[in-house]
């Protein structure tokens, strides 16, 4: 199968759990946070990003970041690409932001070089400390 329609799928996938209930897709969430198989030791596929790319582009709706990320983490985590979703926050004009984006070995993978500078990290522990309220805006937010 090809990487765009790979991606494209990914997204669909993300998009419909996150649909539901928050409960129905913790796991999904605390997992794509959680720390990478040690034993995996692939880089990024140029071939998957630029499918990825085209698949985000595309999709109906605009994917939120959230959903951006927990897809591309899948598809790089079953490449064997040791992949993570990042969440952070940061002051904006009206509040909070927050923004999540994906990580391999620290490295920022298809969003702005700066994105980690920009935002502070959190983190979510096992127990799942993501409470629905902000796992939502942070679904809805672009």
């Amino acid at each position: 199968m090809n990487a765009t329609v790979r991606a494209w799928l990914a997204l669909a996938r993300v998009r419909t759990i996150t649909a539901l209930p928050y409960r129905v897709w913790q796991a999904s969430l605390l997992d794509a946070l959680s720390p990478p198989d040690p034993g995996a030791v692939g880089m990024p596929d140029p071939v998957v990003l630029q499918g990825f790319r085209i698949a985000a582009r595309n999709h109906p709706g605009r994917p939120s970041c959230l959903r951006r990320a927990m897809a591309l983490n899948a598809l790089l985590r079953t490449r064997g690409c040791p992949a993570r979703v990042i969440i952070g926050v940061a002051r904006g004009a009206d509040g909070i932001d927050a923004h999540a984006w994906v990580e391999v070995r620290g490295a920022v993978i298809e969003d702005a070089p700066d994105v980690a500078r920009r935002f502070t990290p959190i983190s979510a522990s096992p127990q799942g400390t993501l409470t629905p309220q902000f796992a939502r805006s942070i679904v809805t937010s672009p």
